[in-house]
């Protein structure tokens, strides 16, 4: 097993013809909305949602001395798949882009 730059773990055979890397784009954003509610929350996150973001964080505070919620939530890219070939894992290392981050890789 071996360790690539970006904490992933992956076990290869050495097979003569390569490598192969699904990579995206590593991109975060977040958005504060203060509503009434939990189910408000998620309602205003949704429509606060960009196209190819998923909501993967929500934290929600109480102000003092009313039934006012303020809530922070972080969206995570998960569209813009590419793949990236390489003639082995050291080469794919230095393939990915700056900015983008390694799912998975598999043998050609």
């Amino acid at each position: 097993m071996q360790r690539t730059a970006h904490g992933l773990c992956v076990e290869m055979k050495e097979t003569g013809r390569g490598l192969i890397a699904t990579v995206r784009p590593r991109e975060v954003l977040a958005a504060e909305v203060t509503v009434h509610s939990l189910a408000e929350a998620y309602k205003a996150f949704e429509a606060e949602r960009p196209d190819g973001f998923d909501l993967v964080q929500a934290g929600v505070r109480m102000s003092n001395g009313t039934t006012e919620l303020s809530a922070v939530g972080r969206f995570a890219r998960r569209d813009g798949l590419t793949e990236i070939k390489a003639a082995d894992i050291s080469a794919l290392r230095t393939a990915v882009p700056e900015g983008s981050i390694l799912l998975n890789v598999r043998a050609r």
